[in-house]
């Protein structure tokens, strides 16, 4: 990957780039796509900017990519973060192009607006929605011992940014465990017994 320096486009200029696409859906304002050249030796997403992050990784195929007023030489393999309010395009004559794109704003990820993805979270909150009280399954086992391992090596190291690593793989567990129906709903309410040991 190779990097220039390209002119940088004035503030008022800027305005004239900004892309009102919205990515997703209100519920869930997240997106991830695959774009592919299909054939186009003269591939082109304009210059434009968003209020999203955008996290582009090359699959396949070379390109010319522009962050701010940085040219890079983009192959296979590359990974490129472009910030809320970047200006940025592609250009690309390898009609064999391709790459994936995770779009979403950060205030997404803090949960302070309720989405779709909360709404998983309140139901086991509020105790609609619980956890298997045992994995059998072998799939799912491997699964959550790696994610568990990587939880303790982050809680261990307490490296800057841990507490988001845990938040984050914890948030993977249940995930995986709703795609593969492991997350159950309650059906009953507690019996009176129950209650009065809590109570005590």
């Amino acid at each position: 990957m190779q990097r220039k320096k390209e002119t940088e486009v004035s503030e008022l200029d800027k305005q004239k780039f900004y892309e009102k696409r919205k990515h997703g859906t209100p519920r869930f304002p997240m997106e991830c796509f695959v774009t592919r050249a299909d054939g186009n030796q003269h591939f082109l997403v304009p210059l434009h900017w968003h209020r999203n992050i955008e996290i582009m990784q090359m699959l396949h195929g070379t390109a010319v990519i522009t962050i701010g007023n940085e040219m890079f030489s983009a192959v296979e393999g590359d990974i490129f973060c472009i910030n809320q309010e970047e200006l940025h395009r592609i250009v690309s004559e390898d009609n064999q192009l391709v790459y994936r794109t995770v779009i979403f704003p950060l205030q997404a990820l803090t949960f302070s607006e309720s989405d779709a993805a909360q709404t998983y979270l309140e139901q086991i909150v509020q105790g609609v929605l619980r956890f298997p009280v045992q994995v059998t399954n072998e799939t799912e086992k491997y699964f959550l011992r790696e994610t568990l391992y990587q939880i303790q090596i982050a809680a261990e190291q307490k490296s800057v940014g841990y507490e988001l690593m845990v938040k984050a793989q914890l948030l993977q567990i249940i995930a995986q465990m709703l795609c593969q129906h492991q997350i159950v709903s309650v059906q009953h309410s507690p019996s009176e017994k129950s209650k009065r040991l809590k109570e005590m």
